[in-house]
C-alpha cells in the first residue's frame, strides 16, 4: 500500500506531536497527514476490505506498507515504524521496479501470519477484479430516460419556430407526422391568443386528449372540449332541447346538425348569447374530425370570415381528401422533424407511415424496441408480469410513465379492471392515483397522448382496414421505449 506525498517534505516536533509539512508548488508550506500511518491505516482498511469481498476472502494476499516522496530524500530511518526502508524517494524515481522490489525484501522475513502467503496469479486477478472492475456502471434505465426527456423537451421548443409564422395568418392547416409536436404548438398557440385577450375555443376528438390538455392549459379565456362535448354545449347554450338517443352513434350522425341549429340561434340579435362566440378557434388531431364537422364551426367566431381558425393535422392519416372541406386557403405548414421519440421508435414507426420520407428524427438515439413473442393470452400474461417487473424494480420506471395499449375494448380485451399482475394492478382508469397501477387503454382513445414506455398487445385483434394506421399510432405513442407482446404486423400498405 503506497502512500504518495508530492513537494519537499519536511519534519519538527512540536511538543509530543511529529508536524508534517509539504512546499507546494507556489512555495508555500502545507500541513499535511503523516504519510506513515496513512499507509499503515489504509493497509488495514485494505485488508478489511479483503476478507469480506466474496472475490477475495478464499484467496491469500501479503500486504505491507510503502510511501513515496518523490520531491524529497529519505536518508536514515524517521521512527521504528517509519524506517528508511519503505521510501521510495527522488533517487529512485528513475527505477521504480527495482525499488519496490526492495521494499519487498524488507517486509519478506519481518512479516506477520497474516502476511506469511501471496496467492500468485488467482491473488492478482482477484485483486484487480475489486479494485478495477470490468463492469460498465450502467445507469439506470430511468436516468437515460430523463436524459433523453431534456433532449426531446428541447427539440419541441425548437418547433415553436412555426408560431411565429402563424403570427401573419389568421387560418392556416398545420401539418405532420406523430411526435411533431402538433398538440404542443396547437396548447402554445391558444395560450399566446388568450394573453393576447382572444377567447379560444380549443377542440380535438379523442375525450382522454381533451381531458389532458384541458388540465394543462387552464387559462379563464380558453375553453377545451371534445366536438361532441362541444355540440352538448352549444345546444345547451341555444336551449335547444335534444330527444333522447338510442344510441351513441345516432347522436354522431345528428351532432353536425344539432350544432348549425345551435349558432344560428346564438347569432341571432335577440339570443342574448352572442358573449358565446370566440375570436379564436383552434382544432387538434384534425384528421379525426367527419367532413361535416366543419360546417358550422366558422359561424362560432365573432367574426367568421377573418377570425383565427387554426387546424392541426397527421399527414400520415390519410387526411388529404378532407382538406378541401376545411374552411383554409393556401398551403399547409409542414411540421417535418419528429420531436417526440427516440430514433429507435421512431425507425419502428416509419414502415407504417405514409410519408416516412417527409419526417426525420433527430432526438435522442434511445434503445431498440422489444418484440417479446407470446403463442397465447397465458402467455401474453405472464410476459406482461415479466416486462413490468423489470421496468418498474429493476429499471426504475414509474409505473406512471407506463401504458399498456390494446386496440380491444375493455370487453373484449384480456386486460380486466384490478387485474393483478404479481405486485401490479391493471386499471382502465386512465386518472387513477393508485401507487402500483398500470394504466390500459385502447389505441384508439389514446391519439394524441403519450407515455415513456408503451406496451402494445393484443394486436392480433386489430381490424385489417385500420391496420398500419394502427400500428403507426400505438408506436409512436412511446417516447422513449417501445415494447411489443405477440406478433407485430407486418405493414399493409406501400409507401408513396
Amino acid at each position: 500500500m503506497l502512500e504518495v506525498k508530492g513537494g519537499v517534505i519536511s519534519m519538527e516536533q512540536r511538543g509530543n506531536q511529529q508536524v508534517w509539512t509539504t512546499v507546494n508548488y507556489f512555495g508555500k508550506a502545507v500541513e499535511i497527514k503523516d504519510p506513515c500511518q496513512q499507509a499503515d491505516r489504509n493497509r488495514r482498511a485494505l485488508r478489511d476490505w479483503l476478507q469480506s469481498d466474496p472475490r477475495t476472502r478464499n484467496v491469500s494476499f501479503a500486504l505491507f506498507p510503502a510511501i513515496a516522496l518523490p520531491d524529497s530524500q529519505v536518508e536514515r530511518d524517521i521512527r521504528p515504524d517509519c524506517p528508511e526502508a519503505i521510501f521510495l524517494d527522488i533517487r529512485h524515481v528513475d527505477d521504480v521496479e527495482r525499488r519496490i522490489r526492495e521494499i519487498f525484501a524488507y517486509w519478506q522475513p519481518r512479516a506477520d501470519g497474516a502476511n506469511q502467503r501471496m496467492g500468485g496469479a488467482a491473488a492478482v486477478k482477484a485483486l484487480v477484479e475489486l479494485l478495477v472492475p470490468t463492469r460498465k456502471l450502467q445507469p439506470r434505465v430511468a436516468e437515460i430516460f430523463e436524459r433523453e426527456r431534456r433532449k426531446i423537451e428541447e427539440l419541441t421548443h425548437n418547433q415553436f419556430r412555426i408560431l411565429r409564422q402563424l403570427k401573419h395568418h389568421k387560418r392556416a392547416a398545420i401539418i405532420g407526422g406523430a411526435g411533431t409536436g402538433k398538440t404542443m404548438l396547437a396548447m402554445e398557440k391558444a395560450t399566446q391568443l388568450a394573453e393576447g385577450g382572444f377567447r379560444v375555443l380549443f377542440l380535438c376528438f379523442n375525450r382522454e386528449l381533451s381531458d389532458w390538455v384541458g388540465a394543462n392549459l387552464k387559462h379563464e379565456r380558453i375553453m377545451v372540449a371534445t366536438y361532441h362535448q362541444f355540440v352538448g354545449n352549444a345546444t345547451h347554450w341555444a336551449g335547444i332541447k335534444r330527444a333522447a338517443y338510442d344510441s351513441w352513434n345516432d347522436f354522431v350522425n345528428d351532432a353536425p346538425d344539432l350544432l348549425l341549429d345551435a349558432v344560428s340561434i346564438i347569432r341571432s340579435p335577440d339570443s342574448g348569447q352572442q358573449h358565446r362566440l370566440f375570436d379564436a378557434i383552434i382544432v387538434d388531431e384534425a384528421q379525426d374530425f367527419g367532413d361535416t364537422w366543419w360546417v358550422a364551426l366558422p359561424d362560432f367566431l365573432v367574426d367568421s370570415n377573418n377570425g383565427v381558425f387554426y387546424v392541426f393535422f397527421d399527414d400520415n392519416q390519410r387526411i388529404f381528401t378532407q382538406i378541401s372541406s376545411i374552411p383554409m386557403e393556401g398551403e399547409p405548414f409542414l411540421l417535418d422533424e419528429n420531436c417526440r421519440n427516440t430514433q429507435h421508435i421512431h425507425a419502428a414507426l416509419s414502415p407504417y407511415m405514409r410519408d416516412v420520407e417527409e419526417t426525420v428524427c433527430n432526438g435522442p438515439e434511445g434503445r431498440p424496441g422489444e418484440l417479446i413473442p407470446a403463442a397465447d393470452r397465458p402467455a401474453a400474461r405472464r410476459e406482461l408480469q415479466r416486462v413490468l417487473h423489470r421496468l418498474v424494480n429493476e429499471e426504475g420506471i414509474k409505473p406512471s410513465e407506463i401504458i399498456v395499449l390494446t386496440p380491444a375494448a375493455d370487453k373484449r380485451s384480456g386486460w380486466k379492471e384490478n387485474d393483478q399482475l404479481g405486485n401490479f394492478v391493471l386499471t382502465w382508469d386512465m386518472d387513477t392515483e393508485m401507487r402500483d397501477a398500470i394504466r390500459v387503454c385502447t389505441i384508439y382513445r389514446y391519439k394524441g397522448l403519450e407515455s415513456a414506455v408503451v406496451i402494445l398487445t393484443e394486436l392480433d385483434q386489430r381490424r385489417e382496414e385500420v391496420g398500419d394506421s394502427l400500428i403507426y399510432v400505438g408506436l409512436s405513442r412511446a417516447r422513449h421505449h417501445a415494447i411489443v407482446i405477440g406478433a407485430l404486423p407486418k405493414p399493409q400498405e406501400v409507401n408513396r
